[in-house]
């Protein structure tokens, strides 16, 4: 009877120990995706500056970074509202329940 309530005491310490390191693994793992950034070159940036929106589009093609530059670049979720006047510079497919957000912010800031 003894071995039985050891075993399962065992058992029981085993799986809480492992859900605590699975999330917390978990929850490092996802902290670093969220934390990449594209390292680039200030002579890249130049260039690409230099390029038109149809040259750039082919080159992103071709190079990964370019690409992962232009995708940052179409972003929605950053555009940084601090009046009500920035609400008409939003472009159209800018999500409706992010504007509303962030008239909401804005309206209780000046409350």
């Amino acid at each position: 009877m003894n071995n039985k309530k050891t075993l399962f005491s065992l058992l029981v310490l085993t799986i809480l120990f492992i859900s605590v390191v699975m999330v917390s693994m978990t929850s490092a793992k996802n902290t670093n995706d969220k934390n990449k950034t594209i390292e680039v070159s200030d002579e890249l940036l130049t260039e690409l500056g230099r390029l038109s929106t149809e040259e750039m589009n082919k080159l992103a093609e071709t190079n990964e970074t370019v690409r992962m530059i232009l995708e940052e670049d179409l972003k929605l979720d950053g555009a940084k509202i601090e009046s009500l006047e920035d609400l008409k510079w939003l472009p159209e497919g800018y999500s409706a329940e992010m504007k509303q957000s962030a008239i909401d912010n804005l309206t209780a800031e000046q409350a």
